[in-house]
């Protein structure tokens, strides 16, 4: 409210509580409510953002002081990445994960030889596909592992503790992605018979997975 539009008694306490304050009171100045965050974040879109940490293709103070603060995440990483092997071989290992991930979509999606070529909308719905593909390749590995490493057990095979870390739920040279699909819900409940190890010739049913 403009001070020339208050009375005597407004302008006295013009900025300051009357009394003393309450927790609730401080509370309501100093602390927005959900709808006053609601209102706040309607307000603040993704160009606005934006305009806070660049404008006219130049960084702003906020934009310069996050480009700094990333800096230090960057350097610690590189200092750790320098002097600290089990660093080094955990951030080799998650790069072994993500890679054999892409190589199976990419087996999955030949169709198009791994290259989406539509456009956004369409492209995402072919990006929901092959997720969907690809998690069910990932189940079913994890399934049969899971039963081929406890029947290993049972047989007597050491089945050790270094040894499970290794074993990868990604790999495909057991599955014929061409052809159809038949999602079919199986005669049988459970898993098909694991085959025997011992016997290089044996399929299931003359056919891959």
């Amino acid at each position: 409210m403009p001070v020339e539009y208050q009375s005597a008694e407004q302008e006295a306490r013009y900025g300051r509580f009357a009394t003393e304050p309450s927790p609730g009171e401080l509370e309501q100045f100093f602390r927005l409510d959900k709808k006053a965050l609601g209102l706040a974040r309607a307000k603040r879109r993704p160009a606005t953002r934006l305009r806070m940490l660049s404008r006219d293709g130049k960084p702003t103070g906020l934009g310069d002081t996050f480009a700094h603060y990333g800096r230090i995440f960057k350097t610690l990483h590189l200092l750790l990445s320098v002097s600290d092997e089990g660093y080094r071989r955990m951030i080799g290992d998650q790069l072994n994960v993500t890679e054999a991930r892409h190589r199976l979509a990419r087996k999955i999606f030949f169709g198009q030889r791994d290259e989406l070529r539509q456009h956004y909308r369409d492209g995402m719905d072919q990006v929901g596909a092959l997720g969907l593909a690809l998690n069910a390749v990932v189940l079913f590995n994890s399934l049969y592992i899971d039963a081929a490493v406890k029947q290993l057990a049972a047989d007597g095979f050491p089945v050790t503790d270094g040894l499970l870390p290794r074993l990868s739920p990604v790999q495909y040279d057991h599955i014929n992605f061409p052809g159809r699909y038949a999602l079919t819900r199986p005669p049988a409940p459970g898993l098909r018979q694991l085959r025997d190890p011992h016997n290089d010739d044996e399929t299931d049913d003359g056919e891959d997975v």
